[in-house]
């Protein structure tokens, strides 16, 4: 691919609504070694851009393995996103993980490499468990430059000098051990949180409504498993 990657869209923007449900990535991507790029590489494992739109992702995940530098720069990526930018932005994240490595030599975000001013964002029921290559700062969830966050029930492996994000009160991120991630009592919570979530307080009537008329189901949550020592959304391949 080019300089702006994305697992399964590249950039959102101009004032779009996106909801995704059950949707994901397991193949690797990297970028080419072209050199005429005019800006930095970036990488997102499901969606590289979000930029004065609006997208819910509900119930999935990225797997694949992520690798953010080409033979001539080096970039930058995000487990799930790489950037949420711009007025009138806003991401919801529900019931979500990623799994697959980072690789790179700059900062990297497991979930999001940078939440810019003018964004919105939120998270819940979602976890890292991807691995970091050496670079300059890990960050276990991700880079959040604005003020308006909310996040609960966020969790990443605190081992490796992984920090949850730049944030100083990091109420909602929460650190444990990758045994603690890949056991039946963090299954456990997940599916507890699932049970405390009410989707109507992150998405809009009239949007679940538009999401039944057209797919022909309600959205909803869906339960975790433990397979092969990983955390699993069971409806989900």
């Amino acid at each position: 691919g080019g300089n702006r990657i994305g697992g399964l869209i590249g950039l959102l923007y101009g004032n779009s609504t996106t909801i995704m449900d059950k949707s994901y990535n397991i193949g690797t991507i990297s970028p080419s070694s072209e050199e005429y790029w005019s800006a930095g590489l970036t990488v997102g494992g499901i969606v590289n851009g979000i930029m004065t739109s609006k997208m819910y992702l509900i119930n999935s995940y990225n797997s694949g393995e992520l690798y953010c530098d080409s033979k001539t720069m080096k970039g930058t990526c995000g487990g799930i996103v790489q950037t949420v930018n711009g007025n009138g932005t806003t991401f919801v994240l529900l019931n979500s993980y990623n799994n697959g490595s980072l690789n790179g030599e700059l900062q990297k975000g497991g979930i999001a490499y940078i939440i810019a001013n003018g964004s919105e964002i939120f998270l819940n029921n979602v976890f890292n468990l991807g691995h970091f290559s050496n670079n300059i700062t890990k960050y276990g969830i991700g880079q959040f430059n604005i003020q308006g966050y909310n996040v609960k029930n966020t969790y990443y492996v605190n081992t490796n000098n992984i920090l949850g994000s730049n944030l100083t009160n990091e109420e909602g991120i929460i650190g444990k051990n990758l045994n603690e991630m890949q056991s039946n009592a963090f299954v456990n919570d997940l599916n507890n949180n699932v049970d405390n979530i009410n989707i109507s307080d992150y998405i809009d009537d009239s949007l679940l409504t538009e999401f039944k008329n057209t797919t022909g189901y309600d959205l909803k949550l869906s339960k975790w498993t433990l397979k092969e020592g990983i955390p699993t959304l069971i409806d989900i391949s």
